[in-house]
């Protein structure tokens, strides 16, 4: 124990780096212990104490996906090289060029683009992204951490079998993780459908992983998570399968208010599924008519409506009003008194 601390401590570090390919062999049967991946005949030595390497599912990393591992490799005195403070990533399978994709989870590794190198490379959750530098704009927030809870998103520029590789991405700590209180205005979400048939919520988008031939997809919006279907026949028995059409609006992004429209049809082994379903951006509400206590509505303030309210005398403004009324019966009164006080006198003199 002595000597391999010694013979790991005294070999000198390479600098951090990549290395893609093609996974030839996986020999991961006692993943805390260690074991080896081999990416195109080149054998690495992986997991276990010490390494600190993130690796994904064994269901994710086989033989014959495209994978990456990213950290520093060393090649100790024993002959073999190994990945310490790193990932394995694996290539998503199924992106294609024009695809708008929105992932979050863990950032496990970041070799982000820069002016000599225009091709950076994110490793989150399980999966692999290859980064462009141009064209952006790019926003990679410096509080997208290793080891934190981001979101990725961003176009699918090329796909190809061996990269995916993003444009007009952005990387930012998850809003989910950590939510800010909602605006009064926001309208709350609606509750999402129970059961197969149309479905239709709003909320916050939260991440979107488009399904492959050999895995579902899964779309998260708020709190409610929805396996999406790779494809499948919504028609008679005996239809053709094809390809569901899932559409995620341009402008949403992780943390967007959007609300989703489509369709659920039960699965023996998923349960509830999205087959064809549309995200869009949710539209900002209209301002309501304010109205009173009583519930009636507030005085217009049209041209019309204030013509009125000076023409009639029970809107006018009440302190004038006693004032005026006031001085015109007391006049009233002294004129009657003096007319009745010159009739008695004719009277009297007439006698």
């Amino acid at each position: 124990m002595l000597l391999l601390s010694f013979v790991t401590l005294s070999t000198p570090a390479l600098a951090a780096e990549r290395r893609c390919g093609t996974v030839t062999a996986v020999e991961l049967s006692d993943p805390p212990s260690g074991g080896t991946v081999s990416i195109e005949g080149r054998t690495y030595r992986v997991g276990g104490l010490g390494r600190n390497v993130h690796l994904p599912a064994a269901t994710e990393l086989r033989v014959g996906v495209v994978a990456c591992a990213l950290g520093d490799f060393r090649l100790l005195a024993d002959g073999f090289t190994d990945l310490f403070n790193g990932s394995v990533g694996v290539l998503r399978d199924g992106a294609r060029a024009g695809d708008a994709i929105a992932l979050c989870g863990t950032l496990h590794n970041l070799d982000a683009p820069t002016v000599t190198n225009n091709e950076g490379l994110a490793s989150l959750v399980d999966e692999i992204w290859f980064l462009s530098g141009t064209p952006g704009p790019n926003n990679l927030s410096p509080q997208a951490t290793i080891g934190g809870n981001v979101c990725l998103s961003g176009a699918v520029a090329v796909s190809q079998t061996t990269r995916n590789l993003l444009i007009r991405w952005s990387l930012v700590p998850n809003p989910a993780a950590t939510p800010a209180p909602s605006p009064t205005s926001t309208p709350a979400a609606s509750a999402p459908a129970v059961g197969p048939g149309p479905v239709h919520q709003c909320g916050t988008f939260v991440s979107y992983r488009p399904p492959t031939s050999t895995r579902l997809g899964e779309l998260v919006i708020g709190g409610t998570t929805y396996p999406a279907s790779w494809e499948g026949s919504t028609g008679p028995a005996g239809s053709t399968p094809h390809n569901f059409n899932q559409v995620i609006a341009s402008g949403v992004t992780p943390g967007s208010q959007v609300c989703l429209d489509g369709t659920v049809v039960f699965s023996q082994t998923a349960g509830g599924i999205l087959t064809d379903f549309t995200v869009s951006l949710a539209l900002t509400a209209s301002p309501v008519a304010t109205t009173s206590p009583l519930g009636s509505a507030l005085p217009s303030a049209s041209p019309l409506s204030s013509a009125v309210a000076v023409a009639s005398p029970s809107q006018l403004p009440s302190t004038g009003t006693d004032a005026t009324w006031a001085v015109v019966l007391l006049a009233a009164a002294m004129l009657v008194g003096l007319i009745t006080f010159a009739l008695r006198r004719r009277s009297a003199h007439a006698v």
